[in-house]
């Protein structure tokens, strides 16, 4: 967001033992409403991306076409994420369910964390969910962790349940003949004494 809203830029990972991890985290806005240049947003940055060798972003699809031209002027990529009230469901669910599986790890920045605190569902009329700040206020952060946090979930390890599988026959024959094998064995030995 260029004009009213702040633009939000961060970098996460995923760790297997922390789960998601943000490494990174910047907000540009102008509170007078001064319009931000995407030109210089987007300098700053490629500087970081390549700091952390990363080659495309994810963003929401507003005025896309034109962020993804600017994007490539400065050596980097952008991926679209729909961000629609119905997504919005599905992107902060699983939001919701990293953080309360306590499988995200934010940096203290006062400003996402207060943004995030303050998002509120509401459901409207016809079954449609509202997710957003309270009016007035901004959700720039908030929805930036949310897209990453949403990309980034599928690279969290996976636990996997092992099933132990019956023995085959042939399994079951080579066990009874070493329990043979070491029953003859103990016998001998005891004769020996």
């Amino acid at each position: 967001a260029f004009r009213r809203d702040a633009f939000g830029f961060t970098i996460v990972h995923c760790d297997p033992e922390k789960g998601i991890v943000q490494d990174y985290v910047k907000r540009w806005h102008d509170p007078t409403g001064t319009p931000l240049d995407p030109g210089t947003v987007f300098t700053e940055m490629a500087t970081v991306l390549a700091e952390y060798n990363v080659k495309s972003v994810f963003s929401d699809q507003y005025t896309l076409e034109t962020l993804h031209y600017i994007a490539k002027q400065h050596g980097f990529g952008i991926e679209e994420v729909t961000f629609s009230s119905e997504s919005k469901a599905e992107i902060y669910g699983n939001l919701q369910q990293v953080l309360n599986q306590g499988k995200l790890s934010l940096l203290d920045d006062q400003e996402t964390i207060n943004e995030l605190k303050a998002i509120e569902k509401k459901n409207l009329q016809g079954g449609e969910v509202r997710i957003a700040a309270p009016e007035g206020q901004y959700d720039d952060m908030a929805t930036v962790v949310a897209i990453a946090v949403h990309q980034a979930v599928w690279m969290l390890p996976r636990i996997v349940a092992t099933v132990e599988q019956p023995k085959t026959i042939v399994e079951r024959h080579i066990d009874y003949i070493a329990s043979q094998r070491r029953r003859l064995m103990n016998a001998a030995f005891d004769m020996d004494w």
